[in-house]
């Protein structure tokens, strides 16, 4: 039986309005808050910047080339190597079963990720990718600011490997593991 719902309404056919007639319908004849097309498709696209504005400009950040925001293409490749050299690792060092096999490549990335950001300031996925963490305060290079900090880095170590965190951004392209270690992943060449 098709889901309904009893009210009068345009789109009623044979006593029912249809759940999918409902959703295509625009939100001020359902009774809604009256949105536009813009505000109903914004949960699914995120937050925008205004015309005129880039991802990195609130942070100081040039629109390209070095220095600029790194795209979510070059962090995702980044991380994928990461995870293929710690599955690697793992592979080299652990031979048994599945359970402790994951649990060998989720520490391994762990130790992989906390001491490369902790003293590098990129992993090796990062450098392959062309991309590196810095600090957003002093928005400086890699090469002069250097790591970000033990701590720093092990707060965002444990935030990437929860993984939810690094899917939900702002409009600079800072996920929570960003804005909670105040750091920021930026093109390196």
């Amino acid at each position: 039986m098709p889901l309904t719902v009893a009210r009068s309404d345009p789109l009623r056919q044979g006593g029912s309005t249809s759940l999918v007639g409902m959703v295509a319908r625009d939100d001020s004849t359902a009774g809604g808050a009256g949105g536009s097309e813009s505000n109903r498709s914004e949960w699914m696209t995120g937050p925008t910047l205004p015309d005129g504005v880039w991802q990195g400009q609130r942070l100081g950040l040039p629109e390209s080339g070095p220095g600029s925001i790194a795209s979510i293409l070059r962090r995702a490749g980044g991380i994928a190597i990461d995870w293929a050299i710690a599955l690697m690792a793992a592979n080299l060092i652990v031979d048994a079963d599945v359970l402790l096999m994951n649990i060998a490549i989720q520490a391994s990335f762990f130790v992989l990720y906390l001491l490369c950001v902790w003293l590098l300031g990129r992993t090796p996925g990062h450098w392959i990718m062309g991309i590196g963490v810095i600090d957003v305060a002093s928005r400086g290079t890699l090469a002069s600011t250097g790591p970000v900090g033990a701590l720093r880095a092990l707060l965002r170590t444990v935030l990437v490997c929860l993984i939810i965190p690094i899917v939900i951004m702002d409009p600079d392209s800072r996920g929570l593991h960003d804005k909670a270690s105040g750091t920021v992943v930026v093109r390196t060449r």
